[in-house]
Formats: structure tokens, C-alpha cells, sequence
């Protein structure tokens, strides 16, 4: 028999083997053909010996594959799939104060985090004013809602400052020597999301949302100067207008603070004048748009005013030579319907706030 027949052979046992492995047969058994073809054949002593001690490797193989003939003959066992339990880690890499690590895309890293753990992010500093009374109305809502009280849409985005010589070193930015002095700072700041933040907050305190629960997902960027901070403020808000005021690079802090002090406190004074949204109708206010058209007036310069009792003295002053307007008056410097003039005084009179009509 030559040597070219007693591979074919071999390659066929194998062969053999390979299939009974799939199928779930003991993979001790090979083809009677096989073996019959083996035993009658005219070999050569060393082909015989070799092709002997060939099917030998091929048996002891298969039984050192599947010492469990009877679990094999029954079929295949299932994978078993570890449970994974909702807010549960899906890594075992953690940041000391992000939480467990998600998965790093080079450009971000993403991660899984508790409202315990939230509150020890602070927020940026040039970031819009954080109002305690939207973070309470988002909370609310959510109660309020059913099945969405359980469920967080979207996701929080901070940044952590990382120093600049590290930063160059990774290759994540390049050398610029208008970087602020915030580069060499070790910080992690909220960029967008502090209401959420400040609702989910509000929620746990009343046993809502689990508070140690790993449920709220994080991205974070890591940053080596504050102007990148702001490009990247700018760029989330580009799909939700961000106002004037709320913009990093507008205005002192100061001007800012101030403005946001006496249009907030005008707010928690007089709660049935203002409204959530922007559109609202005469005598109401939008806070928002409040502080914005203040701010865009240039109020502070105009009239000499320096602290946010200043302003909010200011707008009382204000407020009072309006309460004083006679009907007459009002529709002098009112362009909409009579029948919504009238009833909007009304309403400015009984809670005493006629800001909201002439704007």
C-alpha cells in the first residue's frame, strides 16, 4: 500500500473524528470503513506501525477532548451566561469619582455612576446658573410621570482637567501656549447636566431613586484647558440655544451673579408670575429670559448698579411706577389686544408683579 493511501486514510479517520465531535458521538468510535481498510491492507512494518500509532493519537485525543461521553451523547450543554444585575459594574476598572468605567473611547470615557457619587462632582463655574426650582420641577415631572419616574434619558457629560505635560505626553492635544493656567489644575466639573443632576438629587432624598444604585451613565473628556471646556459647552448647547448671559466668554462673573440673584429672587418672591416656558404670555416672566434681556439691556453700566441688591432694589423701584400706571397708560405702551391687557392687570394687581407686561 503506498504511503499517498495510508494519508488518505489518515486524513479520513481525522476527518471522521472532526464530525463526531460536532455531532455529539464519543469521538473513541471511528467509521468501521476506516478501520476495516486499515486492518486489510499490505503496508510496510514502518507504514503499518506509523498509521497504527496514528489512529492510537487520534483515539487518546478524542478521549482527552470528551471525557464526558454521556453529557456529549445527550447533546451539547448550553453556555451559561452569568446574570448581570441592573445597575450592577460592567468593569472592574473604577475612577474615584466618576465610577465604574463603561468603556473608554479614546476621545471620552463613559461610565456608570450613583446619585451618591454625583454629588461629590461639583459644576463648571461658567456654567449657566443652577436653579434650584427647575432642578425641583425636572424631579417632579418625573414623579409624576409613571414608568419615566424610573428612567433617565440621556446622559451627564463633565470634563476632568489633566495636566499639560501629561496631556502631550498621551498625545491627546498639542502645545498651546494660550492655554489658561486651569491646564495644570487637577479638577472634574459637571458640563452639562446639573439639573438632572440636582433633580435626581431631589428624588433620592424622597427614597424615589435608589441613591447608591450604579444607574446614571457619565461621559467625561479629558481636558487640558478651560477654553476647551468652553468649546465644548458651546457645541452641546448648539441645538438648544444657549442665551446671551449663559455663554462662558460673555459678561464678567460678576455682572452675571448679580443679575442672577435679582432675577431669582424675584422668582421665589412672586412663584404664580413666573412660568417654565420661554413663550409665556403677559404679566408671566420666563426667568430665563428675564435674566437675559436684563443682562443684554446693560442695566448695571445704565444705572449704576453694582451687587444683585442693587438690581433687585432697581426692579422694585421699577415695578412700583408701574403698579401706578392707569389703564389709559398701559395701553399707550401695550400693542396686543385690549381684552389681554385688562386681564393680565388684573392678575399683576392681585399678586402686586407688573413686570411681566411691558417687555
Amino acid at each position: 500500500m503506498c504511503a499517498a493511501r495510508v494519508q488518505s486514510w489518515i486524513k479520513s479517520a481525522r476527518l471522521s473524528l472532526a464530525q463526531a465531535l460536532v455531532s455529539g458521538i464519543s469521538g473513541s468510535s471511528i467509521p468501521a470503513a476506516t478501520t476495516a481498510a486499515i486492518a486489510t491492507s499490505t503496508v510496510s512494518s514502518s507504514s503499518s506501525a506509523n498509521l497504527q500509532r496514528s489512529v492510537s493519537e487520534l483515539t487518546g485525543y478524542s478521549e482527552h477532548m470528551l471525557p464526558e461521553k454521556n453529557s456529549i451523547k445527550n447533546g451539547l450543554k448550553p453556555r451559561e451566561i452569568p446574570e448581570v444585575k441592573t445597575g450592577s459594574a460592567l468593569s472592574t476598572k473604577s475612577h474615584p469619582v466618576f465610577g465604574e468605567l463603561v468603556v473608554d473611547l479614546g476621545y471620552k470615557q463613559v461610565y456608570v455612576t450613583s446619585v451618591s457619587s454625583l454629588k461629590g462632582i461639583g459644576v463648571w463655574n461658567l456654567n449657566r446658573a443652577y436653579r434650584q426650582n427647575r432642578a425641583a420641577a425636572i424631579a417632579k415631572d418625573k414623579i409624576a410621570s409613571g414608568w419615566r419616574s424610573k428612567v433617565l434619558p440621556g446622559i451627564i457629560s463633565c470634563f476632568e482637567f489633566v495636566p499639560r505635560d501629561e496631556a502631550i505626553d498621551k498625545e491627546l492635544f498639542t502645545e498651546d501656549e494660550s492655554q489658561s493656567k486651569s491646564a495644570n489644575q487637577s479638577d472634574t466639573k459637571i458640563l452639562d447636566g446639573q439639573h438632572r443632576r440636582g433633580a435626581l438629587i431631589f428624588m433620592s432624598e424622597r427614597k424615589i431613586w435608589e441613591e447608591e444604585n450604579a444607574s446614571v451613565l457619565l461621559e467625561v473628556f479629558k481636558l487640558c484647558s478651560e477654553t476647551g471646556a468652553k468649546q465644548l459647552f458651546t457645541e452641546i448647547n448648539k441645538m438648544e440655544p444657549v442665551r446671551l448671559i449663559d455663554l462662558p466668554d460673555m459678561g464678567s462673573i460678576d455682572v452675571k451673579e448679580a443679575l442672577n440673584y435679582a432675577a431669582e429672587k424675584l422668582e421665589s418672591d412672586y412663584p404664580e408670575m413666573f412660568k417654565t416656558s420661554s413663550r409665556c404670555r403677559i404679566p408671566h416672566l420666563n426667568v430665563d429670559v428675564f435674566r437675559d434681556e436684563l443682562f443684554q439691556s446693560d442695566i448695571l453700566t445704565r444705572f449704576h448698579l453694582r451687587t444683585g441688591d442693587d438690581v433687585l432694589q432697581y426692579l422694585k423701584n421699577v415695578n412700583k411706577k408701574m403698579e401706578a400706571r392707569s389703564l389709559e397708560q398701559w395701553k399707550e405702551v401695550y400693542k396686543g389686544s385690549a381684552s389681554e391687557l385688562e386681564k393680565a392687570i388684573t392678575k399683576a394687581k392681585k399678586f402686586g408683579f407688573f413686570l411681566g407686561i411691558d417687555r
